[in-house]
């Protein structure tokens, strides 16, 4: 067991004084120590300390976080001779222990706000199991509910009593984020049920911790509203054109985004992970060469037959993977790949914002990017009458619902499709 000491910064450069406690094996637990530093500069990472020289009661402060310290291993080093199993609320209780000993003890500030149950949820999210599991939040998973509780404020809603969160809030929200967001811009369906998602989801873990909410946030009424999407994908004709596409010697970064996005179009994975893989995902399974690995946003493992195209591909590196490339830059050069393909026929555009349907054209080169790569590849394998289940193994997709979205064909295409199914010969 090993501790330390850091900060988080509150208000302006005011900062919070917080202990970490590291049991090995993912088990970290973070808590506050009831101290705090009015500027941030006066805390030194090196020795996990207020500086001597600092305005801050530096002596007081440096004293009791030693013997925080002191007293958490020595209470740690007892319950592991006596077999004592220690997890979170065991160091919990330490820590409220010494706190009221030393007469330091701060109650924790009462949740009673939809803002102040965003505020405790995001500052307890690394140390708490909140993600329904053992998995900890991503930071970009947290920024999104920071994100929610910002248009909150705009919304002049953060206010709100917990138990007064109903359906009429419901609606109330529902009308103002129609209304407009930060810019004054109506926002779209798809942002204002992700945000709907976010609060409920914070709902779900105030009444996990004891806190009294309204129960409105579990009726079907209180849902969260969602379009599918405006996406397209290539067809294997279409791709075969980037693949076929000349490109100069000193265009060499427009090369690079065309062979990591063919690896993606033959291989289902997302940028996140086509865009990292190594010889070492690379497996032969009784002769067959096949790609494994593990999914950086399911943690899920997959297993890929190495299609011909991208076999080319390796050979082409010499049996090794492409080198990254930055996703933005990616997603700049896909659209310039596309142009000079002549990919440039109108795609119709239909949204929801602010309660209406709108709509527009564009050019398809346009809308390629890096998760286009992965439609093409589940839409392509669906036309190619391969089995459904079989594509979703290799996808990843976890339910049947959720893979639906991603096949991207036209009425005649599937009508096609099941005309040549077996039962219709």
């Amino acid at each position: 067991m090993t501790t330390s000491f850091y900060i988080r910064k509150q208000k302006v450069d005011e900062a919070s004084i917080y202990i970490r406690i590291n049991e090995g094996r993912g088990s970290q637990y973070r808590f506050k120590t009831g101290h705090s530093i009015h500027k941030s500069s006066s805390w030194n990472r090196n020795t996990q300390s207020v500086r001597t020289t600092s305005i801050e009661p530096y002596d007081l402060i440096n004293l009791q976080l030693n013997k925080l310290k002191s007293y958490i291993i020595n209470e740690s080093v007892k319950a592991k001779a006596e077999s004592t199993y220690r997890n979170r609320g065991f160091y919990k209780d330490l820590v409220d222990s010494f706190q009221s000993q030393e007469g330091n003890h701060k109650k924790d500030e009462k949740v009673s706000t939809i803002e102040q149950l965003f505020i405790k949820f995001i500052e307890e999210a690394n140390s708490l199991p909140i993600g329904y599991g053992s998995k900890k939040l991503k930071a970009s998973t947290l920024a999104d509910y920071k994100v929610s509780n910002r248009l909150l404020h705009h919304l002049h809603m953060s206010k709100t009593p917990l138990n007064e969160v109903d359906m009429n809030w419901y609606y109330e929200f529902i009308s103002k984020a129609e209304n407009g967001g930060k810019n004054n811009t109506p926002l779209s369906l798809n942002y204002i049920g992700k945000n709907v998602k976010n609060i409920k989801r914070i709902l779900r873990y105030a009444e996990d911790n004891g806190l009294a909410v309204h129960q409105a946030y579990k009726s079907r009424g209180f849902k969260v509203r969602q379009e599918t999407a405006s996406e397209i994908y290539l067809t294997e004709d279409e791709l075969k054109r980037i693949r076929e596409l000349e490109l100069s010697s000193d265009q060499y970064s427009l090369e690079l985004t065309r062979d990591l996005f063919m690896i993606g179009a033959y291989s289902g994975l997302r940028v996140s992970d086509y865009n990292r893989l190594t010889t070492d995902n690379i497996q032969n399974y009784d002769g067959s060469e096949m790609f494994e690995v593990r999914c950086k946003k399911t943690n899920s493992l997959v297993i890929v037959p190495i299609h011909p195209v991208v076999k080319s591909i390796l050979i082409k590196y010499f049996n090794s993977l492409p080198p990254s490339q930055n996703e933005q830059l990616i997603n700049r050069n896909l659209k310039v790949l596309g142009r000079l393909c002549g990919m440039d026929e109108g795609v119709l555009l239909k949204t929801t914002k602010g309660g209406r349907i709108t709509s527009c054209t564009r050019p398809k080169y346009e809308m390629i990017k890096t998760h286009t790569a992965r439609r093409s590849f589940c839409t392509n394998a669906y036309l190619s009458k391969m089995d459904t289940l079989d594509i979703m193994a290799l996808s990843g997709h976890k339910t049947e619902t959720n893979f639906l979205k991603y096949i991207k064909v036209t009425g005649k295409e599937r009508a096609k499709r099941i005309a040549e199914h077996k039962f219709f010969q």
